[in-house]
């Protein structure tokens, strides 16, 4: 109603509690289908559907398909997937965001040569996460793809994490920079 895009608001005031991602999909959602409580739950509902999915091309790359297809049924099933995927929740989304982040990761850093684009899109499934649940899912991702390259011996590959963590953080930065200067207080409220 305000035409502000960038700044969530709540009964006219900002709402400066969470990051943005989820209210600006939740915006664009309604803006596509009309406002209803359906076309709000549009957002969380494509992460929980997307979930299984990219466990399942994740798992086929690395164990083949009968694990993959096992993998995406316990995930299709999994109460806590049924019970969030219509709700508006930010839950799906960090899921998904960690979950992406984790494969691209080990498709750009298990070869024999690191891969860029994959580590590209691995700073994108991040940077999403970042914007939904904020820097915490750094927590669960970060420490996991270290201890595969230690535990790998992959020792080459420590270099391009560093700059993709590196990346991330300043990518971070920048992006709640912004959103304070659109907001005041918002970036680091």
């Amino acid at each position: 109603e305000s035409g502000n895009w960038l700044s969530p608001k709540l009964f006219g005031e900002p709402y400066l509690d969470k990051p943005p991602l989820l209210y600006w999909l939740v915006m664009l959602s309604c803006g596509l289908f009309g406002v209803s409580d359906g076309a709000a739950r549009v957002p969380a509902s494509a992460c929980a559907l997307a979930l299984p999915w990219v466990a399942w091309a994740w798992l086929r790359a690395c164990a083949g398909p009968r694990p993959a297809m096992v993998c995406a049924l316990v995930l299709c099933f999994s109460p806590r997937l049924m019970y969030y995927q219509n709700m508006l929740a930010m839950d799906g989304m960090v899921g998904l965001s960690c979950l992406a982040t984790l494969a691209s990761l080990h498709a750009g850093l298990s070869g024999e040569r690191i891969r860029g684009p994959w580590l590209a899109i691995g700073w994108a499934s991040t940077m999403a996460g970042i914007l939904a649940k904020g820097p915490v899912v750094l927590i669960p991702v970060a420490p996991a793809a270290l201890m595969a390259l230690a535990v790998s011996g992959r020792w080459n590959g420590i270099a391009a994490f560093s700059f993709w963590l590196g990346s991330v953080a300043a990518g971070d930065a920048l992006t709640y920079m912004a959103l304070d200067f659109a907001s005041p207080g918002f970036g680091f409220a």
